[in-house]
């Protein structure tokens, strides 16, 4: 048997999201969602019911999210249409890689 949840709806008209075109959905080792869209990132926290935001304005390379991953040292790697960003939770910093820097 599968044991049913609750279902919560994100979108921008709760606050919980920056756009409601969603591109990704991941969930970190903590059980916090992180969601892309086309407006920049949000990380929903499932205990607290908040959403933050980050966009370009945060420090993402670009505010169109495609892919969410996270990594063995708990740091989000982000991919968007002009790099790929690696967000460190320890600090919320973002660190970015541009195709000047060897991507393909």
């Amino acid at each position: 048997m599968i044991p049913t949840g609750n279902f919560k709806m994100l979108s921008t008209s709760n606050g919980l999201l920056p756009n409601n075109i969603v591109f990704c959905i991941t969930e970190d080792k903590a059980g916090k969602i992180w969601i892309g869209t086309n407006e920049g990132m949000a990380c929903y926290d499932k205990k607290t019911e908040h959403s933050k935001f980050y966009t370009t304005n945060n420090g993402l390379s670009n505010n169109v999210i495609s892919a969410i991953l996270e990594d063995d040292n708990n740091q989000m790697w982000i991919a968007t249409h002009l790099g790929i960003s690696c967000y460190s939770k320890a600090d919320s910093s973002f660190n970015n890689f541009y195709v000047y820097d060897g991507l393909q």
